[in-house]
């Protein structure tokens, strides 16, 4: 169903008054929800973001379907209020996100694969045409300019409406010198997206401002045409922008080896430098490693060689060979590199793979494989031991999670066996969106539960219960941690008394490894020597850093905890609540894409 009647009623607020009280019940409610789902939510640099009253687009990338302008809306505080656009399918339905866009003041944007053609100019137009009239009066507009939400490790292709919108906004206020319009980049980008208590850094890049008189090739006249390569360089502009503030690499492949480049350069708790520092860094690695994907010279030419045209006509194998090439001198060196680079990436693969099947992390080979077995064991002893009080401790709040796990875990399941006939990308994106909505209702279902059943006692199970259960949820991170640590410890020490050799082995091939790296880094991508020089205060921290890089909004803060490191072990900002964090084989991602057709 169309939802046009929508772009009928008046626009339900304004930049200049507080936002209508369901999109503040909206806000609220999705802060919770992110708030329990997600560990920590870092927001870089919100004061680059202009302040209420200025119009301005939001743009932001799309990979976790309704959860993006959820989080958006609950953690962009210095906007009163976010103007949103969705898919008009999610409108008029009977199911809670229907209700939650419908409620938040979204428009609906109709797409070509669910209407007709003509339906769609009818039907944007008047979306557009709203969207232009929210900037003049001082909006701010949040856009995905990708145009769809996929679970992939590369940003989509931009589309150019956003720059449309701006041309049409700066055309309409063409006659006030005064008007600025500012288009702000923010990068979200998500360590797991679906896995619960993971972590989350929302990154603000500086705006691009377009007025009158910086910008006159936007103007769309009669007299003078907006032209495609006006819309597209601004298109350009803001995906450049857009894409230096978050994780963008062409695999998954070149994802995970750039993780484990970044681990050997700088060997340190991940979570000792900011989230941001963290992800910018790995897209250094990303962006050199993925030359990996880029054909050769050599590859090119025998290609062109044996397929010199692309008529259906024309197909014939010339029988050249690679002897038979002729390369410049500059295009061998272009080759070597790449060849380089490919090999880098296929060492880097086996090592994690290693560790994969070992259960064990680089930090483990690093710092401890050569230990004295003594200390080791004593290590263990007192990680199990810690581990045994908080598994007791977590035991007191089991009756109330169990259930929202159960059935998180149960909605999860169920998800998959609907979408399983999909591609990878096309169906994991909602599952994030398709968890929370579980576990807030199963949630509020457990509270309504003990509030019933502590009917005498309601005026104070009614607040202390989500309290004690807010709480609590650090008890179980620690435990889950600790168990994890107890765990890679212990199968340290049956690989030393079992299998030394093979220690040895990992040992020798990480150190070569590091060396490799670490010369990449200082004579190729511009590092210094030392992580230590490009992170200074990571030695000092001894903890989370996140305070370094933004507002940390989602972890209780606990004195107890920062000065007992024991407690709470998070090594990588890249962990989640599960015993094991072993991730994904390169064969097993290379089998999953193959099955869904899907690059990796």
């Amino acid at each position: 169903m169309i939802a046009s009647d929508i772009l009928d009623r008046p626009i339900p607020g304004t930049a200049y008054q507080r936002a209508s009280w369901p999109y503040e019940l909206i806000r609220w409610l999705f802060t919770i929800i992110l708030r329990v789902f997600y560990s920590e939510v870092v927001v870089e640099n919100e004061e680059l973001l202009p302040a209420n009253g200025v119009p301005t687009i939001l743009v932001a990338n799309h990979s976790n379907s309704l959860v993006d302008p959820a989080l958006l809306i609950s953690h962009v505080k210095k906007r009163t209020l976010l103007r949103l656009t969705a898919k008009d399918t999610h409108f008029r339905q009977r199911t809670l996100s229907s209700w939650l866009i419908e409620k938040a003041g979204a428009l609906p944007i109709q797409r070509q694969k669910d209407h007709l053609g003509s339906e769609i100019a009818t039907g944007n137009a008047k979306t557009f045409q709203r969207l232009v009239e929210s900037l003049t009066q001082g909006d701010c507009l949040a856009l995905f300019p990708e145009g769809i939400s996929r679970h992939h490790p590369k940003l989509a292709p931009f589309k150019t409406g956003v720059a449309r919108i701006a041309s049409a906004a700066l055309t309409a206020n063409a006659d006030d010198p005064h008007f600025r319009l500012y288009i702000a980049p923010c990068a979200i980008t998500y360590l797991h997206r679906f896995r619960f208590r993971s972590n989350v850094c929302v990154s603000f890049g500086a705006p691009v401002i377009l007025s009158v008189a910086t910008h006159p090739e936007l103007i769309d006249t009669p007299e003078k045409p907006l032209q495609f390569e006006a819309v597209r360089r601004l298109t350009q502009e803001i995906e450049g922008e857009l894409r230096s503030g978050t994780l963008d690499a062409p695999s998954w492949q070149i994802l995970r080896a750039s993780h484990t480049a970044r681990r050997l350069y700088a060997p340190l708790d991940a979570t000792a430098i900011s989230i941001g520092d963290y992800i910018r860094l790995t897209q250094i690695w990303c962006d050199y490693l993925s030359n990996a994907t880029r054909p050769t010279p050599l590859s090119r030419k025998l290609k062109h060689q044996k397929r010199p045209s692309l008529s259906r006509s024309n197909t014939a194998n010339t029988g050249m060979t690679e002897e038979d090439i002729e390369l410049t001198e500059e295009e061998a060196q272009d080759g070597i590199e790449v060849a380089d680079v490919q090999r880098l990436v296929a060492r880097l693969e086996r090592y994690q793979d290693q560790l994969g099947r070992l259960g064990l992390k680089d930090h483990r080979i690093s710092s401890h494989a050569f230990l004295p077995l003594w200390r080791l064991l004593l290590r263990l002893s007192i990680r199990a031991t810690i581990t045994g009080a908080l598994g007791l401790l977590c035991l007191t709040v089991l009756p109330l999670w169990a259930p929202i796990f159960y059935f998180t875990k149960r909605a999860e399941i169920v998800y998959r066996v609907k979408t399983k006939n999909k591609t990878l990308w096309d169906s994991l994106d909602e599952l994030g969106q398709a968890k929370a909505l579980s576990g807030l209702a199963s949630g509020a279902a457990t509270w309504a539960l003990v509030c019933l059943l502590t009917w005498p006692l309601l005026p104070f199970t009614f607040w202390l219960v989500p309290l004690f259960m807010w709480w609590s949820l650090g008890w179980v991170e620690a435990f889950v941690a600790s168990a994890r640590s107890t765990l890679s410890i212990a199968k340290l020490i049956e690989l030393r008394l079992t299998k030394p050799h093979v220690l040895l082995r990992l040992h020798a091939e990480r150190s070569r490894l590091a060396e490799d790296v670490m010369q990449i880094a200082v004579t190729k991508l511009g590092l210094p020597p030392s992580h230590d020089e490009l992170f200074p205060d990571a030695a000092l921290t001894n903890g989370h850093a996140a305070s370094q890089g933004g507002k940390v909004r989602g972890r209780r803060r606990r004195a107890l905890a920062k000065r007992l490191r024991w407690i709470h072990r998070r090594k990588d900002w890249n962990e989640t609540l599960r015993l094991t964090s072993k991730g994904v084989s390169s064969m097993y991602l290379r089998r999953i894409c193959v099955r869904n057709s899907v690059h990796v």
